[in-house]
């Protein structure tokens, strides 16, 4: 069912998108020919051309009547289908592409903690062990010549 809802709601958005620009297109149009008040260009718009074109009937208009009729039709369905399964939309699902690139890059942050943690680990087992050779080295000096106070 997710699956479902997941192509659905791709296609709804899309559809919606396609749509919006067509009937922005024809009203455009439209009122491009109409606001001037030349009314005689009204025939010659988008609307009226499109309206001309499908009352030419033959195979093609068919086949565009068709298409637009099903693709209506499959955007219609996959909206209610939006609607009706929004339960199952995924909370807060990253595309794997970016989910595979955080999981990258926390797996990266985690190395780089546990580097710097066993490099500072050494570098204070180094200065211990530094102390240590300074010390053997300089227990038998005795230095002369130095006041006690």
């Amino acid at each position: 069912m997710r699956t479902l809802y997941v192509i659905a709601k791709g296609i709804w958005q899309g559809a919606k998108w396609v749509w919006t620009a067509i009937v922005v297109a024809i009203l455009v149009s439209v009122a491009s020919a109409i606001i001037p008040g030349e009314t005689n260009k009204v025939v010659n718009s988008v609307a009226a051309t499109i309206i001309l074109w499908i009352h030419i009937f033959g195979p093609i208009q068919l086949i565009t009547i068709a298409a637009i009729v099903f693709l209506t039709l499959l955007a219609l369905t996959s909206g209610f289908i939006t609607v009706i399964f929004k339960s199952y939309e995924p909370k807060n699902a990253l595309p794997p592409e970016v989910r595979a690139v955080f999981d990258y890059i926390k797996k990266d942050m985690e190395a780089k903690t546990q580097k710097e943690a066993l490099l500072q680990g050494r570098k204070k087992e180094a200065f211990i062990q530094y102390l240590r050779v300074v010390e053997e080295t300089n227990t038998y000096m005795r230095p002369r010549g130095f006041a006690h106070i």
